[in-house]
């Protein structure tokens, strides 16, 4: 059963809907990503995942099976002994099957020569995990809607 999404977008030129991948390994984070994002991007079609190191391995082919319009993906994934993988890495993937939307990380560690690193992969957008996802939220959709809706302001 679908729900109507309350929508919270500031920018009319935001498309409602759009399919959303995240991955995470925190299961608190992926909770408050699943929670707050349909509101906050106008869309009843989130997917969190992050739980274990075969949905990093999975990860890139769903999205592409998914035919995302945005991922937003952690930095640091890190499951203990059974291993230690960066979102960076999944974002070269993602870029060499032809990802075409928005990529966005999500991360604890901004500094610039952080954000020149994920930018380097092909990263788009990079928010701290410090950041309210609200704002955060907001940053996403004005990066989408300069890349896909308003080509050649960014």
């Amino acid at each position: 059963q679908t729900q109507e999404t309350s929508c919270s977008t500031d920018l009319p030129s935001f498309p409602s809907n759009l399919c959303i991948f995240c991955i995470d390994d925190s299961p608190t984070a992926c909770k408050l990503l699943a929670k707050s994002l349909p509101t906050l991007l106008c869309t009843n079609n989130v997917t969190t995942v992050g739980q274990s190191k075969e949905h990093v391995r999975q990860f890139p082919q769903q999205v592409m099976d998914g035919k995302a319009d945005i991922v937003i993906l952690d930095e640091n994934l890190d499951y203990g002994k059974y291993g230690h993988y960066l979102g960076s890495d999944l974002v070269k993937e993602l870029v060499a099957m032809g990802f075409a939307g928005l990529i966005c990380t999500r991360s604890g560690n901004v500094k610039e020569h952080d954000c020149q690193l994920y930018m380097r992969c092909g990263v788009h957008v990079v928010v701290g995990k410090d950041t309210p996802l609200k704002e955060a939220s907001k940053i996403i959709q004005r990066h989408y809607v300069q890349r896909f809706m308003q080509p050649g302001l960014d």
